[in-house]
């Protein structure tokens, strides 16, 4: 015999509206419980809204206007996770030089060093922190909706100097120059490159003088 199907109730089934959503309460279950369930907790908004919170969120954006690249230039990518020198451009990538590997990047999803505000490009940053760092720099909020390239020099300058690190200066291409500072001068490209060969030399012979020990 074909075993009998549950017939749904719908007469007295119970559905509350939460935020736009329909939910539906089962059996048993609270209709209060369900709408604390689907409310965002105040103090988590909050804290998801807070200076350090937005900084830590990296904005994807696509087809940028870049600054050109040029060989030698230094820069971060994978979302600031790692650092690097351009060795040379092909098409829509850079090559980047980085601890001894070289990297082919999409332009998009790499950024100059001597751009970066407070370590952050404006090209990643939420619409939120760019209206932080407007205010901070006395700059009308409504450039907030503007890319870096999108906005005037004038601008770019203004963020520069208020934002970028103590010690540095700016041009109105947009670039910081270091200021010499002979406790802690800044090392030119030529000299990290160099330091950056000799590491790998020195780490391949470390790794050949173990395999000759074992």
């Amino acid at each position: 015999m074909p075993e009998d199907k549950p017939v749904d109730d719908k007469e007295n089934e119970k559905w509350i509206t939460v935020g736009g959503k329909k939910i539906k309460v089962e059996s048993g279950e609270e209709a209060d419980d369900k709408t604390r369930e689907a409310l965002p907790s105040a103090r988590g908004e909050k804290e998801s809204n807070t200076k350090e919170a937005q900084k830590s969120i990296y904005k994807k954006r696509l087809d940028l206007i870049k600054t050109p690249f040029k060989p030698r230039d230094e820069v971060v990518f994978a979302e600031y996770n790692k650092s690097g020198v351009i060795s040379g451009l092909d098409g829509n990538k850079v090559k980047i030089m980085s601890e001894g590997r070289m990297y082919p990047i999409s332009k998009n999803d790499v950024f100059l060093k001597s751009e970066l505000l407070d370590g952050i490009h404006w090209d990643t940053m939420t619409n939120v922190s760019r209206v932080e760092i407007l205010k901070s720099s006395n700059l009308p909020t409504f450039y907030n909706k503007q890319n870096w390239n999108n906005l005037a020099p004038e601008i770019r300058e203004t963020l520069l100097k208020n934002v970028s690190p103590a010690g540095t200066t700016t041009t109105t291409t947009g670039t910081t120059n270091p200021i010499y500072n002979p406790l802690n001068e800044e090392k030119t490209v030529s000299d990290r490159i160099k330091e950056e060969i000799a590491r790998q030399h020195k780490d391949h012979g470390a790794d050949d003088e173990k395999k000759g020990k074992d």
